[in-house]
């Protein structure tokens, strides 16, 4: 554009208003375009992404709702971790019951008190939770 800055001595003003005016739209488009290409992951699609490298091992201490934490069910277990765990309709958690879950397994394995063992995919029990 060297020839339109000799052809017009207005050429510095006219090129300061153009950036005024094409900065404000430019800054906010790039930055849209960012976030939108962006891979944003769901609560869902964290929990399960996260799942493998969850490993779970103990015996349930206690279980509360935790009020601090939208009175979700809490399972504290003898080696004083925590888990938020939904408990489905058909299965129950109790204290005594043992949780143990492998790093790399997508199987949460319950076995109760009275020897029962019971074996729940990771994946529907954060489902739960989630909604």
């Amino acid at each position: 554009m060297w020839w339109y800055k000799e052809t017009n001595p207005d050429y510095e003003q006219i090129h300061g208003i153009m950036l005024k005016i094409m900065i404000p739209i430019i800054i906010p488009l790039i930055a849209f375009i960012v976030w939108a290409s962006y891979p944003w992951l769901s609560r869902d699609e964290m929990l399960i992404k996260d799942s493998p490298l969850l490993v779970i091992h103990g015996k349930v201490d206690s279980i509360y709702n935790d009020e601090d934490n939208h009175n979700i069910k809490t399972y504290r277990l003898t080696n004083r971790h925590t888990y938020f765990l939904q408990e489905s309709t058909s299965i129950k958690v109790n204290l005594g019951d043992s949780l143990s879950k492998l790093k790399g397994s997508e199987k949460v394995y319950i076995v109760k008190a009275g020897g029962e063992k019971i074996t729940v995919d990771y994946k529907d029990l954060m489902l739960e939770l989630a909604n």
